[in-house]
């Protein structure tokens, strides 16, 4: 191809370019003149995508925790334990509309006093690769007192992990952490007697190992299940 072709070959080009571009220039101008909804719909559509791709609980099968509220996802997790030992055949006596008088505690089994804390895994931090790390799992409101046993039921998008902690082995004021989990207690500024623990998967293999975490999946059995929590709380 002599240098004259060549010349008009890149005019060619360039002159489609431009005109794409003014085409691409045309239909933004149509959407903003056209609507002023029809703007706000795209860019909330737009964000939508973005936030759905940072969202670990699509297509999980507790996909409805991400759209509840504290209070009521901490009641889903009462209400869970109660039908487990209901369907376990574990004796216990629950009522979501009593506040229990003689301590802080959610429900008796086995007829010992277990306070139930429920939390949902966070999102985690997104990779310079566009990936994300496995978010944490909040525990709020914790006491030195009140109850024999805490249950963590800690919901992450493919699984529930069960972990019971004795609350005589583990004193939260203390600085010492909890000898299987490896993590401490973190006081709460507002309160003198309230602490707040963070679990996380790396946590809860710890506690996997340790025998106080149970992973349910959707082969896990009800009789491993029972196992597990009537030898932990007796």
């Amino acid at each position: 191809m002599n240098m004259k072709n060549l010349t008009n070959l890149l005019d060619r080009i360039n002159q489609t370019r431009y005109i794409i571009n003014i085409q691409k220039e045309d239909i933004m101008q149509a959407k903003i003149f056209n609507s002023p909804f029809a703007i706000m719909q795209e860019s909330m559509q737009e964000q939508l995508t973005q936030q759905l791709r940072a969202n670990h609980w699509v297509d999980s099968p507790f996909a409805e925790i991400d759209l509840l509220k504290n209070d009521h996802s901490g009641k889903a997790g009462e209400v869970f334990v109660d039908r487990l030992c209901e369907a376990l055949d574990i004796p216990k006596i629950f009522d979501e509309d009593i506040i229990a008088t003689d301590g802080h505690y959610d429900i008796i089994m086995n007829g010992k006093q277990v306070e139930i804390k429920t939390a949902r895994q966070g999102k985690g931090k997104e990779r310079k690769d566009g990936t994300f790390t496995t978010g944490n799992f909040q525990h709020e409101s914790l006491r030195n007192y009140g109850c024999d046993y805490w249950l963590f039921v800690d919901i992450a998008p493919r699984g529930i992990y069960l972990t019971v902690i004795d609350s005589s082995m583990w004193d939260l004021s203390s600085s010492a952490q909890h000898p299987i989990l490896k993590i401490g207690a973190h006081s709460r500024h507002s309160t003198k007697d309230q602490y707040k623990i963070d679990t996380s998967v790396g946590v809860l293999k710890r506690g996997l190992v340790g025998g106080i975490t149970l992973l349910i999946q959707e082969d896990t059995s009800f009789g491993e299940i029972k196992n597990f929590l009537n030898k932990l709380i007796n």
